[in-house]
């Protein structure tokens, strides 16, 4: 629907004659000229009849979006990475032990390896944390109510990393004690809780993504978005029970989803920029 359609209906002539919520401060601009801003925040009222989608967005804040997705994916990679690097430069280190004339070598070397591999598993946090922010940042000029869902996807991330804490917390104190008290079943615990830290990140996520996709041309982001919520969070939390295969499987249906909408975002920002009428 064009700008010209929704606001057809809304105003006779230059005035607005049904209730209208500003995007920028949600005052109602009942009465008020559709050329002119609204009172309150001083938001041009021609913006708020476009209506709300993402190709009238401010362009610097889709940009920042876009940079955030791109960082915040990275974080799979660093992890494999690291953890990789960190295997070859232990086994590197202890392959010649013994071997007077390759010993100090391989030890440097596995040093030297297993000192970037760390590197790379401390900046898996960092690049998930950070992405994710930028990719939330609150969109400037919309109402506080319209931004509750990246308020809440930012809350879903800060829940799944301290949760993931304190478990790591509590296996490192009390390493085995699910087992030792409830037997086999405190082993399906342990594999179990890992995963149900992540749910409230892939929640909130999906339900962010969603959001931004229905003010998307393409609506099919936001369906495939609304429906990942649930097989989601069953593949990270019950399904690390499947060898931990589900949530891999998990990972790389959030990350494709944020590719799409990095894709979609690429496609709105290419799009010739369209300028506010002024009063």
């Amino acid at each position: 629907m064009t700008g010209e359609d929704q606001s057809s209906g809304l105003h006779s002539g230059d005035v607005l004659r049904h209730s209208l919520l500003c995007r920028g401060c949600e005052y109602d601009l009942l009465g008020l000229s559709r050329s002119s801003a609204c009172p309150e925040c001083g938001k041009p009222i021609v913006e708020t009849l476009r209506g709300d989608y993402l190709q009238y967005a401010d362009q610097a804040w889709l940009g920042t979006i876009s940079r955030g997705i791109s960082r915040h994916v990275l974080w799979p990679f660093a992890l494999m990475l690291g953890l990789l690097l960190f295997g070859v430069g232990w086994a590197a280190s202890n392959a010649a032990v013994g071997v007077r004339t390759y010993e100090l070598a391989y030890q440097i070397a596995g040093t030297v390896v297993i000192v970037v591999g760390g590197g790379l598993l401390c900046a898996t946090p960092v690049l998930l944390i950070w992405g994710w922010w930028r990719f939330t940042t609150p969109e400037p000029g919309r109402a506080e109510q319209q931004r509750s869902v990246q308020k809440r996807a930012r809350v879903g991330l800060i829940v799944t990393a301290a949760s993931t804490a304190l478990y790591v917390v509590f296996e490192a104190v009390f390493s085995g004690a699910l087992f030792q008290t409830f037997g086999g079943l405190g082993g399906l615990i342990n594999f179990v809780i890992p995963g149900l830290c992540a749910v409230p990140h892939t929640w909130t996520a999906a339900d962010y993504i969603d959001d931004l996709a229905s003010r998307m041309p393409d609506g099919r982001l936001s369906t495939s978005a609304r429906r990942s919520r649930i097989p989601v969070a069953l593949l990270a939390s019950v399904g690390t029970l499947a060898c931990c295969v589900g949530p891999i499987v998990a990972l790389v249906w959030h990350c494709a989803l944020l590719d799409k909408c990095r894709a979609n975002l690429k496609v709105i920002q290419s799009m010739q920029p369209v300028t506010s009428v002024k009063a």
